[in-house]
C-alpha cells in the first residue's frame, strides 16, 4: 500500500464518518412563545411531556412551552403581588415567585441549581428561596410529571 493510497483512504473515511455523526438541523417548532402563552392547555400538555421524557430537552416545542409557562407564571406572580402590596413580602422582594414551591416544582432545573447553590450558602441566597426550592422538590417528587 503506497502513501498516496493510505491518504486517500483516510481523508475518506474521515468525511464518511464526519457525515454519519452530523446532526440533522433542528425542525421548526409549531407554535411560538405567545401561542403557547395564549393556549394554557396545550402549553401544559406540552410541558408535560417534555418533562417527562428529557430526549426532547432540545426539542423547539418543549423550550418554547417552557418559556411561555415561566413567562405566565412570572406575570401572574407580579400580579398577584402587587394586589398584596399592603400586606408584608417576605423573601426575596424582586421575584416574589422565588418562595413558592410550587415554582420549583414546575422548575426542575432551576430546583436543582438553586439547591445546589443552597447546600454551598453564598451571600444573597435568601432563607426563604432554599426552603421553597426544597419544598418544591419534595412536591415535585409526590406529584411527578
Amino acid at each position: 500500500m503506497n502513501v498516496r493510497h493510505l491518504i486517500t483512504v483516510s481523508v475518506l473515511s474521515a468525511v464518511v464518518s464526519s457525515s454519519a455523526s452530523a446532526q440533522p438541523p433542528p425542525s421548526p417548532a409549531l407554535h411560538d412563545v405567545p401561542w403557547y402563552q395564549a393556549h394554557s392547555a396545550a402549553r401544559e400538555a406540552t410541558t408535560r411531556l417534555c418533562h417527562s421524557d428529557h430526549s426532547y430537552r432540545h426539542n423547539v416545542d418543549c423550550m418554547n412551552a417552557e418559556t411561555a409557562g415561566t413567562l405566565d407564571w412570572g406575570r401572574r406572580s407580579a400580579n398577584a403581588a402587587r394586589g398584596a402590596s399592603s400586606s408584608p413580602r417576605h423573601g426575596n422582594d424582586l421575584f416574589p415567585q422565588l418562595s413558592d414551591p410550587s415554582y420549583w416544582a414546575q422548575n426542575g432545573l432551576a430546583r436543582f441549581g438553586v439547591i445546589a447553590a443552597c447546600n454551598n450558602p453564598a451571600p444573597g441566597y435568601a432563607p426563604s428561596t432554599c426552603a421553597a426550592a426544597r419544598q418544591g422538590a419534595a412536591l415535585a417528587n409526590r406529584h411527578p410529571s
